[in-house]
């Protein structure tokens, strides 16, 4: 209060209050006035955390406060509606779709007008596989490692398609005997969000195998036999003359024997 009448409010007003201003005459004291003053707080409300990071799940305890009034109650909302929120404690969805910003706002019931927001983080579920891709010959074996973020659950579905070879503790088995080259698919999923998903693409190597006919055959002197040479396991799969064979390298022929030889542009006999 100045001695010119002005009166100024504190700056800070825990609560609504009535403040007497009183004037009195210098020349007489027994006379004055009064005025009353009512001191209206500025309501104000804070949030702690005003940030946090939650993967599918998980919850966060909110401490909202109201400053300058004596009716502290608070209203929560949450912007999208994404998750819960309860008494003060929001709860991320299980599981989290994509990763994305949820707004919890708390607003003094004593004046609506005012309020405060935390920001809170959604993380999704992630899952990576190594090796991307392994190329495996018959009988052959390749470990396969999955990794997860985004969740506490570290379950893991394994599947394998089409079901050719074995999948057991992280190691997928080529079979014996490889008929054809094919590609199988060792899948891994989230047990927690089956949308999340990664794959290892297995490149399986046919066995190789010949085959030969006929088998056996009788001959005069003087007589000759075409030998078909039958090569599975390779991208050359096809018959070829004994001659032809020779040239093009794809089967190596000898003969045991005495009195023989082979037609062709190469010749080996062994007596």
């Amino acid at each position: 209060m100045t001695a010119g009448g002005v009166y100024t409010a504190p700056v800070t007003l825990s609560s609504q209050q009535n403040v007497t201003v009183t004037a009195t005459s210098v020349t007489d004291l027994s006379k004055t006035a009064s005025a009353t003053i009512a001191l209206i707080p500025t309501i104000t409300v804070a949030v702690n955390p005003t940030s946090i990071a939650l993967t599918g799940g998980q919850s966060t305890a909110l401490n909202g406060v109201v400053f300058g009034a004596s009716n502290g109650a608070i209203t929560w909302s949450i912007s999208p509606q994404v998750g819960t929120i309860s008494n003060g404690i929001y709860t991320a969805p299980l599981p989290v779709a994509s990763a994305q910003t949820v707004t919890v706002t708390a607003t003094s019931q004593a004046s609506p007008g005012r309020s405060a927001s935390a920001v809170l983080s959604l993380i999704p579920v992630s899952i990576a596989v190594t090796p991307a891709t392994a190329s495996l010959s018959s009988g052959e074996s390749e470990a396969i490692t999955a990794t997860l973020s985004g969740t506490d659950n570290l379950a893991i579905n394994w599947t394998v398609t089409p079901a050719v070879g074995t999948f057991f503790n992280g190691v997928y088995q080529a079979p014996a005997v490889i008929s054809t080259a094919q590609t199988i698919t060792v899948k891994a999923t989230s047990a927690t969000d089956s949308s999340k998903s990664a794959s290892s693409l297995i490149f399986l190597n046919p066995s190789v195998g010949i085959t030969l006919t006929p088998s056996t055959a009788s001959l005069t002197s003087g007589q000759s036999i075409t030998l078909n040479a039958a090569v599975t396991g390779s991208n050359n799969t096809r018959r070829y003359l004994v001659d032809v064979a020779f040239r093009r390298n794809l089967v190596q022929w000898s003969v045991h024997g005495s009195g023989h030889h082979i037609v062709g542009a190469n010749r080996h006999s062994e007596g």
